[in-house]
């Protein structure tokens, strides 16, 4: 993967796990925290509200960390959408003057993230993804967004897709490392010690390669299992902006 993928996929599972470590519905937790234990398909009303607004509050607390990596281009539509999204899911809106002031400023987001997008492409940065979250999030919620939410969320699963094809190929590769084969052909290797000195030495020579072949076995595993966690992470992320745009009326207050 690119640099750009493994951001994104960084961000994605920061941002879930804190949010399932700040929402206590039980369902909601095991979804947030990248399981098939709940799919969001059952999320909804409150508890999807919940979510969406803690999921913002990490999201911005995370583009502020990474404010001092961006440059001045990207870093003012990136923060001026997290502030959008939590204003427009704070504030009320009872009239249709609010409601059509609430979807201006989700336009303005909207089309801001998109020159930030292209600029990105432009320049070849490695923010490209984490521009394509923030823009999935705000099309979710702006009045006729649902298809372009849609359409990001599709990058979004193509990452997820990658992580988990490398992981696959990590553990195949791990598979195919096999310490003990060294152990029995120990003796093929001190058959040819000269001296003692000599045969203890290829002992822990031995030794030493077994010793390197589980540990690289054992960092292949490790790696591949934070792949597949990262991957459940961006799916979760997509499966709870499908669920916003198909529900994001019942997100904003009107009383």
């Amino acid at each position: 993967m690119g640099p750009s993928s493994d951001r994104a996929l960084r961000l994605a599972a920061k941002i879930l796990a804190a949010t399932a470590g700040k929402v206590t519905d039980s369902a909601l937790v095991a979804t947030l925290a990248g399981t098939a234990l709940s799919p969001f398909s059952v999320i909804a009303g409150p508890a999807l509200g919940v979510a969406v607004k803690v999921l913002i509050e990490q999201l911005t607390d995370e583009t502020s960390k990474l404010e001092a990596k961006l440059d001045l281009i990207l870093r003012e539509p990136l923060l001026s959408a997290c502030q959008t999204l939590q204003e427009v899911l704070s504030a009320q809106f009872r009239t249709a003057a609010e409601i059509q002031e609430r979807e201006r400023q989700l336009a303005v987001a909207f089309d801001n993230l998109k020159r930030a997008y292209n600029y990105t492409e432009e320049k070849n940065t490695d923010n490209q993804l984490v521009i394509r979250m923030y823009q999935a999030i705000v099309a979710a919620l702006k009045e006729g967004g649902r298809p372009f939410a849609y359409l990001y969320v599709g990058d979004l699963y193509a990452v997820a897709s990658e992580a988990r094809g490398e992981a696959a190929l990590l553990r195949d590769t791990a598979t195919a490392i096999d310490p003990q084969f060294f152990e029995e052909h120990r003796g093929d290797v001190v058959r040819y010690a000269v001296d003692w000195d000599h045969y203890y030495q290829l002992q822990a020579s031995v030794n030493k390669t077994i010793e390197n072949e589980e540990q690289h076995k054992e960092e292949l595993l490790t790696k591949a299992a934070n792949l597949e966690k990262a991957a459940s992470y961006m799916e979760s992320l997509c499966s709870l902006v499908r669920k916003v745009a198909e529900n994001r009326k019942e997100l904003f207050a009107t009383d």
